[in-house]
Protein backbone atom coordinates (compact mmCIF):
# COMPACT_ATOMS: atom_id res chain seq x y z
CA UNK A 1 0.00 0.00 0.00
CA UNK A 2 1.70 3.46 -0.57
CA UNK A 3 0.34 5.12 2.20
CA UNK A 4 1.73 8.90 0.53
CA UNK A 5 -1.35 8.95 -1.47
CA UNK A 6 -3.80 6.30 -0.22
CA UNK A 7 -5.90 8.82 2.31
CA UNK A 8 -6.63 12.33 2.43
CA UNK A 9 -7.67 14.93 5.28
CA UNK A 10 -10.09 17.64 4.61
CA UNK A 11 -9.20 21.34 4.91
CA UNK A 12 -9.00 24.59 4.12
CA UNK A 13 -6.40 25.53 1.30
CA UNK A 14 -2.88 26.29 2.49
CA UNK A 15 -0.49 28.18 0.03
CA UNK A 16 2.95 26.56 0.36
CA UNK A 17 5.78 27.04 -1.66
CA UNK A 18 8.25 24.34 -3.69
CA UNK A 19 10.79 22.86 -6.83
CA UNK A 20 12.92 20.60 -6.80
CA UNK A 21 10.95 17.85 -8.53
CA UNK A 22 13.26 14.95 -8.44
CA UNK A 23 12.53 12.44 -11.47
CA UNK A 24 13.10 9.19 -11.09
CA UNK A 25 12.37 6.96 -14.79
CA UNK A 26 12.70 7.25 -18.12
CA UNK A 27 9.37 5.86 -19.79
CA UNK A 28 7.92 7.07 -23.10
CA UNK A 29 3.80 6.04 -23.51
CA UNK A 30 0.49 7.65 -25.47
CA UNK A 31 -1.98 6.82 -22.96
CA UNK A 32 -4.76 7.19 -26.12
CA UNK A 33 -6.35 4.16 -26.62
CA UNK A 34 -6.55 4.01 -30.23
CA UNK A 35 -5.93 6.21 -33.17
CA UNK A 36 -9.70 5.35 -35.61
CA UNK A 37 -11.52 7.54 -33.47
CA UNK A 38 -10.41 10.80 -36.12
CA UNK A 39 -12.08 8.23 -38.96
CA UNK A 40 -14.78 8.00 -37.15
CA UNK A 41 -15.53 11.72 -36.18
CA UNK A 42 -14.29 13.18 -39.81
CA UNK A 43 -11.52 15.32 -38.49
CA UNK A 44 -7.89 14.90 -39.11
CA UNK A 45 -5.85 13.24 -36.12
CA UNK A 46 -3.59 15.47 -33.73
CA UNK A 47 -0.60 14.75 -31.94
CA UNK A 48 1.19 16.01 -28.49
CA UNK A 49 4.69 15.29 -27.87
CA UNK A 50 5.65 16.04 -24.38
CA UNK A 51 9.00 15.13 -21.94
CA UNK A 52 8.34 15.67 -18.61
CA UNK A 53 10.15 14.93 -15.24
CA UNK A 54 9.80 11.29 -13.72
CA UNK A 55 8.44 12.78 -10.44
CA UNK A 56 4.95 13.93 -12.78
CA UNK A 57 4.41 10.84 -14.04
CA UNK A 58 1.64 9.61 -11.96
CA UNK A 59 0.00 13.04 -12.51
CA UNK A 60 0.27 13.34 -16.08
CA UNK A 61 -0.59 9.76 -16.92
CA UNK A 62 -4.06 9.86 -15.54
CA UNK A 63 -4.56 13.27 -16.78
CA UNK A 64 -3.80 12.83 -20.62
CA UNK A 65 -5.67 9.91 -20.06
CA UNK A 66 -8.50 12.62 -19.18
CA UNK A 67 -7.90 15.04 -21.61
CA UNK A 68 -7.58 12.82 -24.62
CA UNK A 69 -10.99 11.13 -23.81
CA UNK A 70 -12.16 14.76 -24.03
CA UNK A 71 -10.32 15.06 -27.22
CA UNK A 72 -10.45 11.80 -29.02
CA UNK A 73 -8.72 13.47 -32.43
CA UNK A 74 -5.65 14.10 -30.04
CA UNK A 75 -2.83 11.64 -29.11
CA UNK A 76 -0.02 12.52 -26.85
CA UNK A 77 3.08 10.63 -26.58
CA UNK A 78 4.96 11.73 -23.64
CA UNK A 79 8.43 10.67 -21.91
CA UNK A 80 10.06 11.16 -18.57
CA UNK A 81 13.39 12.06 -17.61
CA UNK A 82 15.56 12.02 -14.50
CA UNK A 83 16.51 15.58 -13.07
CA UNK A 84 20.07 15.10 -15.10
CA UNK A 85 19.16 14.46 -18.12
CA UNK A 86 16.48 17.10 -18.36
CA UNK A 87 18.99 19.86 -17.26
CA UNK A 88 21.50 17.70 -20.48
CA UNK A 89 19.89 16.08 -22.88
CA UNK A 90 16.77 17.94 -23.18
CA UNK A 91 18.57 21.56 -22.65
CA UNK A 92 20.23 20.31 -25.61
CA UNK A 93 17.66 19.32 -27.62
CA UNK A 94 15.95 22.74 -27.14
CA UNK A 95 18.62 24.64 -27.79
CA UNK A 96 19.36 22.65 -31.73
CA UNK A 97 15.46 23.17 -32.12
CA UNK A 98 14.17 19.72 -32.09
CA UNK A 99 12.97 19.84 -28.43
CA UNK A 100 9.13 18.30 -27.81
CA UNK A 101 6.06 20.35 -27.81
CA UNK A 102 6.10 20.14 -24.10
CA UNK A 103 8.97 20.49 -21.82
CA UNK A 104 9.66 20.16 -17.65
CA UNK A 105 10.38 23.28 -16.53
CA UNK A 106 11.36 24.45 -13.32
CA UNK A 107 10.17 27.86 -11.53
CA UNK A 108 12.19 30.34 -10.60
CA UNK A 109 16.02 30.70 -11.86
CA UNK A 110 18.99 28.59 -10.89
CA UNK A 111 19.31 25.78 -12.99
CA UNK A 112 19.73 25.12 -17.03
CA UNK A 113 15.99 24.07 -17.43
CA UNK A 114 14.14 26.94 -15.26
CA UNK A 115 12.24 29.05 -16.33
CA UNK A 116 14.24 32.02 -16.19
CA UNK A 117 16.96 30.78 -18.25
CA UNK A 118 14.27 29.51 -21.10
CA UNK A 119 12.02 32.45 -21.13
CA UNK A 120 15.21 34.72 -21.44
CA UNK A 121 17.05 32.30 -24.27
CA UNK A 122 13.00 32.99 -26.00
CA UNK A 123 12.57 29.29 -26.32
CA UNK A 124 9.18 28.93 -24.24
CA UNK A 125 5.67 30.66 -25.05
CA UNK A 126 3.63 32.73 -22.79
CA UNK A 127 0.97 31.94 -20.91
CA UNK A 128 -0.05 34.82 -19.18
CA UNK A 129 -3.58 34.55 -21.04
CA UNK A 130 -4.45 31.73 -19.23
CA UNK A 131 -6.95 31.30 -16.48
CA UNK A 132 -5.11 29.59 -14.03
CA UNK A 133 -2.17 32.49 -13.86
CA UNK A 134 -4.76 33.94 -11.65
CA UNK A 135 -4.68 31.65 -8.77
CA UNK A 136 -0.81 31.80 -8.78
CA UNK A 137 0.40 33.43 -4.75
CA UNK A 138 1.59 36.60 -4.55
CA UNK A 139 4.30 35.35 -2.73
CA UNK A 140 5.79 32.70 -5.64
CA UNK A 141 4.68 34.54 -8.97
CA UNK A 142 8.65 34.83 -9.46
CA UNK A 143 8.54 31.75 -9.90
CA UNK A 144 6.48 31.59 -12.77
CA UNK A 145 6.93 35.59 -14.25
CA UNK A 146 10.00 37.00 -15.91
CA UNK A 147 9.36 40.36 -18.07
CA UNK A 148 5.68 40.37 -17.36
CA UNK A 149 5.09 36.93 -19.13
CA UNK A 150 4.30 33.71 -18.12
CA UNK A 151 6.07 30.90 -19.21
CA UNK A 152 5.79 27.91 -16.89
CA UNK A 153 2.55 26.13 -15.76
CA UNK A 154 2.57 24.74 -12.17
CA UNK A 155 0.16 23.18 -10.02
CA UNK A 156 0.84 23.88 -6.41
CA UNK A 157 3.78 23.41 -3.71
CA UNK A 158 6.13 20.78 -2.13
CA UNK A 159 8.08 20.58 1.14
CA UNK A 160 11.45 19.35 2.05
CA UNK A 161 11.52 17.37 5.23
CA UNK A 162 12.55 14.08 6.51
CA UNK A 163 11.26 10.32 5.22
CA UNK A 164 11.41 7.92 8.47
CA UNK A 165 10.37 4.58 8.97
CA UNK A 166 7.92 4.75 12.09
CA UNK A 167 8.66 0.92 12.58
CA UNK A 168 12.31 1.37 13.48
CA UNK A 169 11.80 4.61 15.57
CA UNK A 170 8.92 2.68 17.60
CA UNK A 171 11.70 -0.15 18.08
CA UNK A 172 14.21 2.18 19.35
CA UNK A 173 11.91 4.58 21.66
CA UNK A 174 11.89 7.26 19.33
CA UNK A 175 9.34 10.04 18.57
CA UNK A 176 9.53 12.54 16.10
CA UNK A 177 12.31 15.35 17.33
CA UNK A 178 11.62 19.07 17.52
CA UNK A 179 14.97 20.86 18.00
CA UNK A 180 18.36 20.09 16.07
CA UNK A 181 20.03 18.72 19.40
CA UNK A 182 16.87 16.41 19.57
CA UNK A 183 17.74 14.99 15.91
CA UNK A 184 20.98 14.23 16.54
CA UNK A 185 20.39 12.25 19.82
CA UNK A 186 17.69 10.55 17.63
CA UNK A 187 20.76 9.54 15.61
CA UNK A 188 22.82 8.16 17.89
CA UNK A 189 20.26 5.96 19.80
CA UNK A 190 19.68 4.44 16.06
CA UNK A 191 23.52 3.90 15.54
CA UNK A 192 24.56 2.41 18.88
CA UNK A 193 21.11 0.33 17.29
CA UNK A 194 23.27 -0.96 14.56
CA UNK A 195 21.03 1.61 12.36
CA UNK A 196 22.01 3.70 9.88
CA UNK A 197 20.70 6.89 11.10
CA UNK A 198 19.73 8.72 7.27
CA UNK A 199 20.58 7.33 3.71
CA UNK A 200 22.52 10.00 1.30
CA UNK A 201 22.57 9.01 -2.15
CA UNK A 202 24.62 11.79 -3.52
CA UNK A 203 25.94 9.94 -6.59
CA UNK A 204 22.74 11.07 -7.74
CA UNK A 205 23.69 15.29 -7.96
CA UNK A 206 20.63 16.98 -6.97
CA UNK A 207 20.07 15.18 -3.71
CA UNK A 208 23.93 16.76 -2.63
CA UNK A 209 21.66 19.80 -2.43
CA UNK A 210 18.85 18.38 0.42
CA UNK A 211 20.55 18.35 3.43
CA UNK A 212 21.44 22.34 3.53
CA UNK A 213 18.52 23.74 1.66
CA UNK A 214 16.99 21.63 4.56
CA UNK A 215 19.08 23.39 7.39
CA UNK A 216 19.22 26.73 5.91
CA UNK A 217 15.71 28.33 6.53
CA UNK A 218 16.19 28.15 9.93
CA UNK A 219 20.36 29.05 10.25
CA UNK A 220 19.86 31.43 7.74
CA UNK A 221 16.39 33.20 7.31
CA UNK A 222 14.76 32.60 10.70
CA UNK A 223 17.57 35.64 11.19
CA UNK A 224 17.92 37.32 7.66
CA UNK A 225 14.36 37.36 6.19
CA UNK A 226 15.65 39.04 3.04
CA UNK A 227 18.88 37.34 2.72
CA UNK A 228 18.57 36.27 -0.72
CA UNK A 229 18.09 40.16 -1.72
CA UNK A 230 21.39 41.23 0.19
CA UNK A 231 23.03 38.49 -1.58
CA UNK A 232 21.92 40.15 -4.94
CA UNK A 233 23.05 43.31 -3.35
CA UNK A 234 26.38 42.55 -2.77
CA UNK A 235 25.84 42.68 0.96
CA UNK A 236 26.58 39.10 2.07
CA UNK A 237 28.13 36.08 0.74
CA UNK A 238 27.47 32.21 1.07
CA UNK A 239 30.95 32.40 3.19
CA UNK A 240 29.56 34.88 5.64
CA UNK A 241 26.65 34.05 6.50
CA UNK A 242 24.32 30.87 8.40
CA UNK A 243 25.50 28.89 5.09
CA UNK A 244 28.38 28.62 6.46
CA UNK A 245 26.60 26.59 9.81
CA UNK A 246 24.74 23.91 7.57
CA UNK A 247 27.59 22.94 5.50
CA UNK A 248 29.41 22.67 8.79
CA UNK A 249 26.29 20.26 10.07
CA UNK A 250 26.30 18.70 6.62
CA UNK A 251 30.33 17.73 6.89
CA UNK A 252 30.27 16.85 10.65
CA UNK A 253 27.29 14.76 10.08
CA UNK A 254 29.06 12.93 7.74
CA UNK A 255 32.09 12.57 10.04
CA UNK A 256 30.18 11.25 13.04
CA UNK A 257 28.82 8.37 10.91
CA UNK A 258 25.27 10.03 10.62
CA UNK A 259 24.73 9.03 7.30
CA UNK A 260 25.85 5.63 5.00
CA UNK A 261 29.33 4.95 3.99
CA UNK A 262 29.90 5.90 0.49
CA UNK A 263 27.52 8.32 -0.09
CA UNK A 264 29.12 9.60 -3.28
CA UNK A 265 28.94 5.95 -4.74
CA UNK A 266 24.92 5.47 -3.19
CA UNK A 267 22.22 6.66 -5.51
CA UNK A 268 18.69 7.72 -4.68
CA UNK A 269 17.18 4.75 -5.63
CA UNK A 270 19.14 2.86 -3.41
CA UNK A 271 18.29 5.08 -0.82
CA UNK A 272 14.61 4.03 -0.86
CA UNK A 273 15.76 0.45 -0.41
CA UNK A 274 17.70 1.16 2.68
CA UNK A 275 15.16 2.68 3.82
CA UNK A 276 13.05 -0.37 2.55
CA UNK A 277 14.91 -3.10 4.26
CA UNK A 278 15.51 -0.97 7.58
CA UNK A 279 19.28 -0.84 7.62
CA UNK A 280 18.15 3.12 7.22
CA UNK A 281 15.95 5.28 9.30
CA UNK A 282 15.57 8.56 7.59
CA UNK A 283 16.80 10.42 4.20
CA UNK A 284 16.28 13.96 3.69
CA UNK A 285 13.76 14.10 0.77
CA UNK A 286 11.33 16.55 -0.94
CA UNK A 287 7.67 15.21 -1.03
CA UNK A 288 7.27 14.68 -4.34
CA UNK A 289 9.31 11.47 -3.88
CA UNK A 290 7.20 10.72 -1.15
CA UNK A 291 5.28 8.34 -3.78
CA UNK A 292 8.37 5.77 -3.78
CA UNK A 293 9.31 5.77 -0.38
CA UNK A 294 5.47 4.94 0.54
CA UNK A 295 5.83 1.50 -2.41
CA UNK A 296 8.47 0.44 -0.02
CA UNK A 297 7.40 1.33 3.54
CA UNK A 298 3.38 0.82 3.30
CA UNK A 299 2.04 2.48 6.79
CA UNK A 300 5.32 2.70 8.29
CA UNK A 301 5.96 5.77 6.12
CA UNK A 302 6.40 9.13 7.99
CA UNK A 303 8.00 12.32 7.44
CA UNK A 304 8.43 15.50 9.87
CA UNK A 305 10.02 19.31 9.30
CA UNK A 306 13.58 18.79 9.84
CA UNK A 307 14.74 20.77 12.86
CA UNK A 308 17.76 23.11 12.41
CA UNK A 309 18.17 24.98 15.60
CA UNK A 310 17.44 24.07 19.64
CA UNK A 311 14.74 26.54 19.59
CA UNK A 312 11.43 24.90 17.84
CA UNK A 313 9.79 28.34 17.16
CA UNK A 314 12.64 29.53 15.34
CA UNK A 315 12.99 26.18 13.29
CA UNK A 316 11.97 27.37 9.29
CA UNK A 317 11.13 24.83 6.33
CA UNK A 318 11.74 25.34 2.60
CA UNK A 319 9.63 24.66 0.01
CA UNK A 320 9.20 26.15 -3.42
CA UNK A 321 7.02 25.57 -6.39
CA UNK A 322 6.54 22.10 -7.80
CA UNK A 323 8.64 21.26 -11.12
CA UNK A 324 5.70 22.16 -13.79
CA UNK A 325 5.97 22.14 -17.79
CA UNK A 326 6.20 24.57 -20.60
CA UNK A 327 5.30 25.05 -24.03
CA UNK A 328 8.42 25.57 -26.53
CA UNK A 329 8.43 27.80 -29.30
CA UNK A 330 9.31 25.00 -31.30
CA UNK A 331 6.05 23.38 -30.70
CA UNK A 332 4.46 22.33 -33.95
CA UNK A 333 0.99 23.44 -32.94
CA UNK A 334 1.29 25.51 -30.30
CA UNK A 335 -2.38 26.30 -29.61
CA UNK A 336 -3.18 22.40 -28.66
CA UNK A 337 0.05 22.77 -26.40
CA UNK A 338 -1.62 25.62 -24.69
CA UNK A 339 -5.08 23.90 -24.99
CA UNK A 340 -3.47 20.87 -22.81
CA UNK A 341 -1.95 23.42 -20.42
CA UNK A 342 -4.87 25.22 -20.12
CA UNK A 343 -6.63 21.91 -19.20
CA UNK A 344 -4.18 21.10 -16.76
CA UNK A 345 -4.70 24.22 -15.08
CA UNK A 346 -8.65 24.01 -14.17
CA UNK A 347 -9.18 23.71 -10.59
CA UNK A 348 -10.45 20.45 -10.48
CA UNK A 349 -7.67 19.33 -12.52
CA UNK A 350 -4.63 21.25 -11.04
CA UNK A 351 -5.78 20.13 -7.65
CA UNK A 352 -5.77 16.07 -8.70
CA UNK A 353 -2.41 16.97 -10.50
CA UNK A 354 -1.06 18.58 -7.00
CA UNK A 355 -2.26 15.81 -5.00
CA UNK A 356 -0.70 12.84 -7.17
CA UNK A 357 2.63 14.71 -6.84
CA UNK A 358 2.19 14.64 -2.95
CA UNK A 359 2.08 18.50 -3.31
CA UNK A 360 -0.44 21.25 -2.31
CA UNK A 361 -2.21 23.11 -5.39
CA UNK A 362 -2.56 26.42 -5.91
CA UNK A 363 -6.31 27.26 -5.67
CA UNK A 364 -8.99 26.13 -3.65
CA UNK A 365 -8.93 22.47 -2.29
CA UNK A 366 -10.45 20.93 0.99
CA UNK A 367 -7.69 18.28 0.48
CA UNK A 368 -4.14 17.81 2.10
CA UNK A 369 -2.38 14.67 2.31
CA UNK A 370 -1.94 13.46 5.93
CA UNK A 371 1.73 13.07 5.66
CA UNK A 372 2.06 17.26 4.90
CA UNK A 373 0.09 17.56 7.90
CA UNK A 374 3.26 18.37 10.07
CA UNK A 375 4.45 21.23 7.95
CA UNK A 376 0.94 22.82 8.13
CA UNK A 377 1.69 25.56 10.64
CA UNK A 378 4.86 26.68 9.57
CA UNK A 379 3.10 28.27 6.47
CA UNK A 380 0.76 29.85 8.49
CA UNK A 381 2.87 31.60 10.54
CA UNK A 382 4.83 32.60 7.78
CA UNK A 383 7.96 30.36 8.62
CA UNK A 384 9.08 29.44 5.19
CA UNK A 385 11.54 30.07 2.47
CA UNK A 386 11.64 28.83 -1.39
CA UNK A 387 14.22 26.54 -2.17
CA UNK A 388 17.46 28.79 -2.17
CA UNK A 389 18.20 28.28 -6.17
CA UNK A 390 14.70 29.60 -6.87
CA UNK A 391 15.96 33.43 -6.53
CA UNK A 392 19.77 32.58 -7.28
CA UNK A 393 20.79 35.10 -10.61
CA UNK A 394 22.53 32.12 -12.74
CA UNK A 395 22.39 28.63 -13.22
CA UNK A 396 26.35 27.81 -12.62
CA UNK A 397 25.53 27.96 -8.98
CA UNK A 398 23.41 24.71 -8.53
CA UNK A 399 26.34 22.44 -10.73
CA UNK A 400 28.83 23.90 -8.87
CA UNK A 401 27.01 23.09 -5.48
CA UNK A 402 26.61 19.87 -6.30
CA UNK A 403 30.04 19.13 -7.33
CA UNK A 404 31.49 21.05 -4.51
CA UNK A 405 29.58 19.04 -1.82
CA UNK A 406 30.39 15.70 -3.30
CA UNK A 407 34.09 17.17 -3.04
CA UNK A 408 33.57 18.29 0.79
CA UNK A 409 31.79 14.31 1.58
CA UNK A 410 34.84 12.74 -0.53
CA UNK A 411 37.21 14.65 1.92
CA UNK A 412 38.76 17.00 -1.39
CA UNK A 413 37.57 20.28 0.39
CA UNK A 414 35.75 21.81 3.44
CA UNK A 415 33.20 23.09 4.01
CA UNK A 416 34.38 27.14 3.71
CA UNK A 417 36.40 25.75 0.48
CA UNK A 418 32.80 24.31 -0.72
CA UNK A 419 31.20 28.07 0.22
CA UNK A 420 33.55 29.76 -1.37
CA UNK A 421 33.10 27.89 -5.21
CA UNK A 422 29.52 28.94 -4.64
CA UNK A 423 30.19 32.22 -3.82
CA UNK A 424 32.54 32.59 -7.17
CA UNK A 425 29.78 30.85 -9.24
CA UNK A 426 27.11 33.71 -7.37
CA UNK A 427 29.22 36.36 -9.29
CA UNK A 428 29.13 34.82 -12.47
Amino acid sequence: MNNAGAHRTRRPMMILAASVGAGLVLAGCSTNASNDTDSEAGGEQRTLSIIASGSQQTALDTLIGEFEELHPDVSINISYAPNQELQTSVRTQLAGGNAPDIVGVYPGNGSAMSMVQLSDAGMLEDLSEQEWTETIPDGFRSAFENKDGVYVFSPGASVLGVVYNKEIFAQNGLEVPTTLTDFEAAAETLQSAGVTPMALGTNTPWITQLVPYALVPGMVYADEPEFAAEMIDGDTTFAESGWLDAMGTYADWQARGFFNDNANGTTGDQMVQMLGDGSAAMAVMVSSTLGGYGDVLGENLGYFPLPSTDDAERNWIPGGTVVGLGVTTQAEDPELAKEFIAFLGQQENLVEMASLMNSVPFATSDELNPLLAPFVAYFDEGRTVPFPDQTWPNAEIQPTMFAAIQEMLGGQTTPEGALAQMDEAFQQ
